[in-house]
C-alpha cells in the first residue's frame, strides 16, 4: 500500500484534496437540505413504484420544461438502479448526481491539463470544486444536473479520439456514444447541440483526413443502443414523442421578441452566468442584467457586477479566439477549436430561447466560465509579476464562493433570512417533517387542506403527499368557500421572515410545530 501511495504525485495529492473539500461542501447534511421540489417528488414516486412492482421500466424520462416532449428515460433508469443499490429513499436517488458531480471535478482537470498544464488546471479545478452554482446543482435529483459531466466526458473524448499517438480508439470512440447517449437523455439543450457537433466535427475530420473520422459508426451504434428504449416507444407509439417534440419546438421559438432582442438577451445571459458560477453575485437563477435600470434601486454594486462581469467574458474569450489563431501545437489547437466550435453551437441554439432563459440553461456550458478564468489567469502568469497575484485571485474567489455557500447552509437550517425564496427550494428534511406533523394531527382523516396562495401551495403539496401516500392520506389545496367535513383538517405553512425566525401565527391555531425555515399550524375550522 506504501509504495503505491509513494507513487502519487504531488499534483495527484492537490486534487485529492480539492476532490475532498469539494465533496463536504455537496455532501453537508446532504439529506435536511435536499431539494425537494415537485419534480424530485414527482420523480421519486415514480421511482417507488417501479421498485414495488407497481409500475414498469419508463422508456421516457422527464418532460422538457414548457412542452409535452418527454425526453429519453436514461435519468429514471439511472435512479433505479441507485434506488436498488442504495435504497428508495429520495436522497439515495441523489446519489448518482451526487457522484458525477464529483467525478466532474477529476474529468475537468484531465480536460483543463490539455491546454493548461498541471498548476493552472489545478487552480481551476479548487474554484469548480466551491462554486455555489456546481454545488447547488450537485445536491439534489433533477435530469439536467449530471449535464456537465457528459458533456466533458464528450468533449475529452473526441480530443482523445483525434490524436495520432492514442492507442485503442476504439474506446474512447464507444466513450463519446456513451456520453452523447445518456447526454442526450437529459437535457433538451443535448439533444441538439451533441448531434450537430458529432457530424459537422467528423466531417471536418474527413476533409482533413484524420483517421478518427472512420470511427463515427462506432459513435452512432453505441449512441442508438443507449436509446434504444426511447427507439422502442417512438415505434410503438408512432412517433408521438417526436411530433411534441417539434411542436414545443415551434411553440418556444415563436414567442415573442424579435431576433434582435434575443440576440442581445442570450448574449447578456451568457455574460452573467460565466461570471456567476465564479463569483456567485446578485440573482442565483435568473438573467437580471438586461434589465439593469430597474434593478439598481435594490442592488446599488449592479453596475460595477456588470462592468466586472463583462469585461472578464469578452476579455476572455478574446483569449481564447487569439489562443486558437496563434496556437501551432495541433493538439492544443484542436481544444481550441473544438471548444470555440460547441460553445458556438449552444449560443445559437440558446438565440430563439432568450426569453425564458435562466441559470440553469447554461448547466450544458458550466466547464467555460473556468475556461475562460484560466486563459485569465495564463496571460496574468505571462505579463506580471510576482505569480502571486494569481494566487491571491483565486484565494479570493474561493473564499467568496465558501462564504455564500455557508451562508446558503445557514439560511437552509432557518437561522437567517439571507436568500429567502419561500417554498422555491423547499428541503426534504422539512417536507418529511411537515407530513410527519399533518399525520399526527389527521389521525382518522381522509384529506387535508393546506390554506394559503395556490402559486405558493403548488410547490410543497406533491412533496408532502409522497410522504402520506403510504397512509392513504390525501392533501389538497383548500379553495374559497369550501365545506370541510368535520373529519377533516386545515394546515397553514410558512417560512421564516426575519433572523430571529418569528412569524406571525395566522388566526385560530390549534397546534404548531417548527423545524429549520418551516412554520407549520393546524387551523381550526
Amino acid at each position: 500500500m506504501q509504495k503505491y501511495l509513494l507513487k502519487i504525485s504531488r499534483s495527484g495529492w492537490i486534487l485529492l484534496a480539492i476532490i475532498v473539500v469539494g465533496f463536504f461542501f455537496r455532501d453537508f447534511r446532504h439529506y435536511d437540505f435536499l431539494r425537494f421540489n415537485p419534480d424530485q417528488a414527482r420523480d421519486a414516486a415514480l421511482v417507488r413504484d417501479v421498485i414495488a412492482g407497481k409500475a414498469p421500466i419508463p422508456l421516457l424520462g422527464p418532460q422538457a420544461g414548457g412542452t409535452d416532449f418527454k425526453l429519453g428515460g436514461a435519468f429514471y433508469q439511472i435512479e433505479i438502479v441507485s434506488a436498488k443499490i442504495f435504497g428508495e429513499s429520495p436522497d439515495r436517488l441523489a446519489y448518482p448526481d451526487l457522484f458525477f458531480s464529483i467525478l466532474s471535478i477529476v474529468l475537468l482537470y484531465f480536460f483543463m491539463r490539455e491546454f493548461f498544464g498541471d498548476k493552472i488546471s489545478l487552480w481551476l479545478c479548487a474554484v469548480f470544486a466551491v462554486s455555489f452554482y456546481t454545488v447547488k446543482y450537485a445536491r439534489f435529483a433533477w435530469n439536467p444536473n449530471s449535464t456537465p459531466f457528459y458533456v466533458l466526458l464528450f468533449l475529452y473524448s473526441i480530443l482523445q479520439l483525434v490524436k495520432n499517438d492514442q492507442k485503442r480508439k476504439w474506446l474512447w470512440a464507444v466513450a463519446i456514444g456513451l456520453a452523447a447517449g445518456i447526454g442526450i437523455q437529459l437535457h433538451s439543450l443535448l439533444l441538439f447541440s451533441f448531434p450537430i457537433v458529432l457530424i459537422l466535427y467528423f466531417a471536418y475530420l474527413f476533409w482533413k483526413k484524420n483517421p478518427a473520422w472512420k470511427f463515427a459508426p462506432l459513435i452512432i451504434l453505441t449512441t442508438l443502443i443507449f436509446n434504444a428504449p426511447q427507439i422502442a416507444n417512438e415505434l410503438q407509439t408512432g412517433g408521438k414523442n417526436i411530433g411534441a417534440f417539434f411542436d414545443g419546438l415551434e411553440n418556444k421559438s415563436s414567442r415573442e421578441g424579435s431576433l434582435a432582442y434575443k440576440l442581445t438577451l442570450s448574449a447578456v445571459c451568457h455574460v452573467q452566468a460565466n461570471s456567476f458560477m465564479l463569483l456567485p453575485l446578485g440573482s442565483d437563477s435568473s438573467c437580471d442584467f438586461i434589465d439593469a435600470q430597474k434593478n439598481i434601486s435594490e442592488n446599488k454594486l449592479l453596475p460595477f457586477h456588470i462592468v466586472l462581469a463583462t469585461v472578464f467574458s469578452l476579455g476572455g474569450y478574446f483569449l481564447l479566439f487569439r489562443s486558437w489563431r496563434r496556437e501551432e501545437d495541433e493538439r492544443k489547437r484542436n481544444f481550441l477549436g473544438l471548444i470555440i466550435f460547441y460553445a458556438g453551437t449552444l449560443f445559437v441554439i440558446l438565440i430563439p430561447l432568450a426569453a425564458e432563459i435562466s441559470f440553469r440553461f447554461f448547466l450544458v456550458l458550466e466547464f467555460m466560465p473556468f475556461l475562460l478564468l484560466g486563459f485569465w489567469l495564463k496571460y496574468l502568469q505571462e505579463k506580471f509579476s510576482p505569480k502571486s497575484i494569481i494566487i491571491v485571485i483565486v484565494a479570493v474567489i474561493v473564499i467568496i464562493n465558501c462564504y455564500v455557500l455557508v451562508r446558503n447552509f445557514t439560511y437552509l437550517a432557518g437561522q437567517t433570512k439571507e436568500g429567502s425564496n419561500g417554498f422555491e427550494e423547499i428541503t426534504l428534511g422539512e417536507v418529511e417533517y411537515m407530513a410527519n406533523f399533518i399525520e399526527t394531527h389527521s389521525v382518522g382523516a381522509k384529506n387535508v387542506y393546506l390554506e394559503g396562495k395556490a402559486s405558493e401551495l403548488f410547490k410543497i403539496t406533491k412533496p408532502i403527499q409522497y410522504f402520506t401516500d403510504t397512509l392513504g392520506l390525501e392533501v389538497n389545496n383548500l379553495k374559497k368557500n369550501q365545506a370541510i367535513d368535520s373529519s377533516e383538517k386545515i394546515f397553514s405553512i410558512d417560512v421564516v421572515k426575519d433572523s430571529a425566525g418569528e412569524n406571525s401565527a395566522p388566526d385560530g391555531v390549534v397546534a404548531e410545530g417548527s423545524f429549520n425555515r418551516i412554520r407549520i399550524y393546524e387551523i381550526e375550522k
